[in-house]
């Protein structure tokens, strides 16, 4: 496992390379598969779901190449995901809303050690971030 310096801030994994995605339903695939791979883990249902809404959110919203950025420094699994789209995600309750979609970020909000966004300094796109203290 490449040995990364710790987070400057939660979100920010400095020199940690991106894999990127493409603009498409198998993008959460891969990224779990890459997951896996600096976990040295087996898939996690938890880091499962979380990477899949980080992911789903930049193909779906954002309409955008997804770039993701992982590492685990001291047992916690920092996820980033990075896209072009403009505006940023907002938290919306689980309620009984009858819609069908807009309950990701809630899920990730509870599964999730922390998480949050940083919006790109150029003013295009930003990196929506989770951490995940692994067991």
């Amino acid at each position: 496992m490449e040995t990364v310096p710790p987070p400057q801030r939660p979100g920010d994994l400095g020199e940690v390379t991106p894999v990127v995605l493409p603009v498409a339903p198998a993008s959460a695939r891969l990224a779990r598969q890459h997951i896996q791979s600096v976990t040295g883990r087996p898939e996690d249902g938890r880091i499962a779901l979380i990477v899949t809404e980080l992911v789903n959110n930049a193909v779906l919203h954002a309409r955008s190449r997804p770039r993701l950025r992982a590492a685990v420094v001291d047992g916690v699994l920092t996820v980033e995901v990075f896209d072009d789209g403009p505006g940023l995600p907002v938290l919306r309750p689980l309620d009984d809303s009858p819609t069908v979609s807009g309950r990701g970020l809630a899920l990730v909000d509870a599964l999730a050690t922390s998480w949050g966004v940083t919006p790109d300094p150029s003013g295009t796109g930003k990196t929506v971030w989770a951490t995940i203290a692994l067991d």
